[in-house]
Parts: C-alpha cells; sequence; structure tokens
C-alpha cells in the first residue's frame, strides 16, 4: 500500500475506507465494553466493583508499560520502511515481537511474586492477593495484543484491525459478564483473562495472514541493527507510558485513602469507561493516522501530508465535541445507568466528558508530532502530563475526591496539548505553505 505520489482524490477515498473498518470495530468493541461496565456495576456491590475495576486498570498499565514502548516504535517505523524495505520490514516485526514475549513474561512473574506487598501496601486489601495472582498474566497478553495490533497498523491492514477489536470486543465482555455472574470477583478476573488470551490467539493468525499476504517473512531473531532502530522511539514511549499510566492508577490508590475508597474508585471507573467512549474514535484514528502520515513524511510528499493532516484535524473535532457537550449536560442521568448509587457521582462524568476535548487533540497532536520526527518534544509533552496530573490529584482527591480526579485529569490534557503546539506549529510550516498551493 505505497502511498508515495498518488492523487489526493484516491489517497482520500483510501483513508476513508480504512478509518471506517477501523472505527466500525472500534465502535462494536467499545458499545460491548461500555455495555460490560453498566451490567456488571448493577450486579455486584459498588466496593466489589471498584476492587475489580483498580486491579484490572492496575494489570493493564503492567502490561502498557511491558511492551516498553515497542508498539509505537513497531508501527512508527513499519509505515516508514514496509514500502522499500519489505525484508527490513519482517526483522522489525520479529524483533519486537520477541522482545515483548520476553518483557511480557518478565512482568507477569514479578506481578505474581509480589502480590502480597501490592494487596497490602497499594491496594490496602491482603484480600486481594489471591484476584492479583489470578491476574498475574494479563501483563504479557496485554503486552501481546498491543505488539499484534501494531504490527497490523504498520502495515495497514486495517481489514485485520477491524476484525481485531471487534472480536476481542464481544470475547472479553461477554466472558466477564459471564465470570462475575457466575463467580464474582474471581470469576470475573479469570474470564477477563480467558477474553485477553483469545483474542491474543485471533490477533496471531491475523498477523501471520497478513505477512503471508504482503510476502513479509517475520524473522523472531532480535538482532541489534533493528533494536536500535526500535529503541529511538520505543524509549521515550517506555518513559511516557509509564510516567502517564502511573500517575493515573497512582491518582486511584490515592482514592483509596479516602473514607469508601473502593467506593470513589468505582465512581470515577465508571465514569471513565463514558470518558473512553467519547474519545474512541480520535483514538480509532490515531494509529490510522500515525502509520499514514509517517509513510506520506517518509516519502516526502508534502501536499498529500498536509490534507491528510486537515482531514484528521475536521475527523477528531467532529467526533469529539457534540458528543462531550451532551454528555456534560446528561451527566446526572447517564450515570443513573450504572444504579442510583452512582448517581451522586455525576460531576465526576462531567469532568471526564471535558477532558475529553483536549484527550482527543492530544491523540491528534501527538500521531503529528511522531511522523514528524519530534520524539523529544512529545516525550516533554507527556511528562507534563504525567507532573499535572499528579500534582493535581495530590491536591485535590483528598478534597473531592473521584471529581477532583477528574479535574486533574481534564487540567493535564490541556498542558500536554498546549506544550506540543509551538514545536509542531514550527515543523508544518512548510506543510502549510503546501497545503495553500494546492
Amino acid at each position: 500500500m505505497r502511498l508515495l505520489k498518488r492523487p489526493y482524490s484516491l489517497l482520500q477515498s483510501r483513508i476513508a475506507a480504512d478509518s471506517g473498518r477501523v472505527l466500525f470495530g472500534a465502535v462494536a468493541g467499545r458499545g460491548a465494553t461500555l455495555i460490560a461496565v453498566l451490567v456488571i456495576a448493577r450486579l455486584i456491590k459498588s466496593q466489589t466493583y471498584g476492587q475489580l475495576a483498580l486491579i484490572q486498570t492496575g494489570t493493564f498499565a503492567v502490561g502498557a508499560t511491558a511492551v516498553l514502548g515497542l508498539n509505537l516504535a513497531t508501527t512508527k517505523w513499519l509505515a516508514d520502511v514496509r514500502s522499500q524495505d519489505p525484508p527490513l520490514a519482517g526483522r522489525l516485526i520479529g524483533t519486537a515481537m520477541t522482545a515483548t514475549a520476553i518483557t511480557g513474561i518478565a512482568s507477569s512473574c514479578a506481578l505474581f511474586i509480589l502480590s502480597t506487598p501490592i494487596a497490602e501496601t497499594l491496594l490496602r486489601s491482603g484480600s486481594s492477593v489471591t484476584a492479583i495472582q489470578l491476574a498475574s498474566p494479563l501483563p504479557l497478553v496485554i503486552a501481546l495484543e498491543a505488539i499484534q495490533l501494531a504490527v497490523l497498523y504498520g502495515v495497514a491492514d486495517f481489514s485485520a484491525v477491524l476484525w481485531s477489536t471487534l472480536m476481542r470486543g464481544l470475547a472479553v465482555n461477554l466472558l466477564m459478564v459471564a465470570g462475575v455472574v457466575l463467580y464474582g470477583l474471581y470469576g470475573g478476573i479469570v474470564a477477563l483473562l480467558a477474553g485477553e488470551l483469545a483474542a491474543t490467539c485471533i490477533n496471531l493468525f491475523l498477523v501471520t495472514r497478513s505477512m503471508r499476504r504482503q510476502a513479509i517473512r517475520v524473522r523472531y531473531v532480535p538482532r541489534m541493527p533493528e533494536l536500535r532502530l526500535l529503541a529511538r522511539l520505543a524509549i521515550p514511549s517506555a518513559l511516557s507510558t509509564a510516567l502517564i499510566q502511573g500517575a493515573l492508577w497512582g491518582g486511584q490508590a490515592l482514592l483509596l485513602t479516602l473514607p469508601n475508597g473502593y467506593t470513589e474508585v468505582a465512581y470515577f471507573n465508571v465514569a471513565y469507561r463514558w470518558h473512553v467512549a467519547l474519545v474512541f474514535i480520535s483514538g480509532a484514528l490515531s494509529p490510522v493516522a500515525l502509520s499514514v502520515l509517517s509513510n506520506l513524511h517518509a516519502t516526502k510528499d508534502w501536499k498529500a501530508y498536509a490534507k491528510v493532516l486537515r482531514f484528521n484535524i475536521n475527523a477528531n473535532l467532529a467526533a469529539v465535541l457534540i458528543p462531550s457537550v451532551v454528555i456534560m449536560v446528561l451527566s446526572k442521568f447517564v450515570m443513573m445507568l450504572a444504579g442510583s448509587t452512582y448517581e451522586s457521582a455525576w460531576p465526576t462524568l462531567f469532568w471526564l466528558a471535558v477532558a475529553a476535548v483536549p484527550s482527543a487533540a492530544n491523540n491528534l497532536l501527538s500521531q503529528t508530532a511522531l511522523s514528524l520526527n519530534l520524539i523529544r518534544q512529545w516525550l516533554l509533552s507527556d511528562v507534563a502530563l504525567a507532573v499535572t496530573l499528579g500534582v493535581l490529584s495530590f491536591v485535590l482527591i483528598p478534597r473531592f475526591g473521584a471529581s477532583g480526579l477528574a479535574v486533574a485529569l481534564a487540567s493535564a490534557m490541556t498542558v500536554t496539548c498546549l506544550v506540543l503546539l509551538a514545536p509542531i506549529a514550527r515543523a508544518t510550516r512548510p506543510l502549510r505553505n503546501a497545503q495553500l498551493n494546492v
């Protein structure tokens, strides 16, 4: 799928078709997740749901960190080289997937070994040891899923991305609801693991099929040249992920210091699922944008780059503004969908709906910065995000609980966007000139 010097109308049609496939899978997957959250929140006590949500987000944060930024680096560099050097693409894929498997295994083993101190110190519940041990394989599975999806984005196989997100959303959420209904907290964790394992197996099939179709031979022996290339982006990305995930999870851990701490965590997580739903279109379009923009930047097709960037700006604004305003207005009613227990948490949803706008903008700005190789500036923006989130969480959570964490997140997303604007404006000045000449 080489994008070099092709007519923009054809490129626009292809991007629209690819984005449509990705969005359909994302809508179905995210819709299944949102329905599952509402059902589970109604079926179990808010404290139990808070415990399940904290363990789930914690293990997912470990998994996201375990991939060591290789997912973003893989998408970026595959988009750059897939057209010009398929053998290098195969070596990059094999190196990234092997390295991710190794770090994922290490992370899962560490989580199992440290389950007791984590439960007693961070979760403030010695009874959570068994639940953490049951969830300990999740970081490995989540890391493998992330790198598999990154490969599919990097080679622009968006039909496979559609099936990956669709099947994962259905498998994970159907199994989780069944597990919670039958066996409560432990059943939900085991079902979550089973669903993610099924998704990983599906992804492996999709990646293998995609490589066969594109005549890319994958070599699963890590090589130093490919590791060095991946590390150029993977190391900053890993630092960024660790900082942001740590700050977000740390904010939820800080909620546990409050009276009814697990209830506050439940409030935040139910509202946060709506936040994720609001930005899901932006999140789904971001890897597509990175893949296409990086390829255009590598092939120096500046006019097409400028037009694709404008297309992404318009798509992001259209996707997030109106839904966010609707959720702000209806936040009290929306929270009641999870049960009357959650009605009083409507301010948390209100501020997370506010946060959706800068969050979507951050997705767009981040992918644009990476496509322009502004890696250092992107890392600095995420450092600013994590620091702002951490400091404001420490200040606001003791007084406002889950709502304070939501305000901290909205503020942090705004700060990171402001940090990125100036370097992107400087880097895209020639592109804006090209756009004016089209």
